[in-house]
């Protein structure tokens, strides 16, 4: 079976999944997930992207990432980090060759619908995966970083997450609020097949934008009902 196209669109986020190589486990002790944190933020201003979110599970990473004008400082930037990776889990394992699996996978987020249903994804993965039972139990997400439990503060926030509210304190309850709320099985179902198939996670109106800007026929069956916004009432 052929392997889908994988589509990199300059100035839109990006939920990008990079998995080890059949279920490898890459990360294995803190500081498996201390040097990665730390390349991750080398590498955010080295190639000048917006990082809005990630996630470091043991066997898989997942970003929401902007590329800016060149989309092709995505593709550096991941075979940066992934090289760094093998290298760490190779010196400590005795072993050679890749620990990923042959490339990662990449979806366009539309802005405004679906960023922060994605950026809320990612952040309760650890929760999904049964790690842990809340979001700032997990050391290895932006959660803690976003809200202000760790250290690390050179985390992007985008306009979505602004508009949650007039004040920091406004917009950190309201994004806890958010991220308290089920995620709907559909939403979860789109956004995960979406980055599987390297499709976009948007609407037609999304499709025909990267189109035009792209020049490349997008066959995508993208999501039809967008999120629940943060806040708002059920019609």
């Amino acid at each position: 079976m052929s392997r889908s196209r994988r589509i990199q669109v300059p100035g839109y986020p990006h939920h990008v999944l990079h998995r080890g190589h059949s279920g490898r486990e890459v990360f294995s002790n803190d500081e498996d997930f201390l040097m990665a944190i730390n390349k991750i933020e080398h590498l955010r201003r080295l190639y000048k992207v917006r990082l809005y979110a990630w996630c470091l599970l043991p066997t898989r990473i997942h970003l929401l990432v902007s590329p800016r004008a060149d989309a092709s400082s995505l593709s550096e930037f991941m075979r940066e980090f992934s090289s760094e990776v093998t290298r760490n889990r190779n010196r400590q394992d005795g072993t050679s060759g890749t620990v990923w699996d042959s490339r990662f996978h990449a979806s366009p987020v539309q802005p405004e619908k679906w960023l922060l249903a994605v950026q809320k994804y990612i952040e309760i993965l650890p929760v999904l995966e049964g790690l842990v039972s809340f979001p700032e139990e997990y050391h290895w997400s932006s959660y803690q970083c976003r809200m202000g439990l760790s250290a690390q503060g050179w985390l992007d926030k985008p306009l979505e997450y602004f508009a949650l509210g007039a004040s920091e304190a406004q917009r950190v309850a309201n994004y806890q609020y958010y991220l308290q709320e089920e995620m709907a099985d559909d939403e979860k179902c789109q956004i995960e097949t979406a980055i599987r198939r390297n499709q976009l996670t948007g609407d037609d109106r999304f499709r025909d934008d990267v189109e035009l800007l792209t020049g490349i026929k997008v066959s995508n069956r993208g999501p039809g009902r967008p999120p629940k916004e943060p806040g708002s009432e059920d019609e």
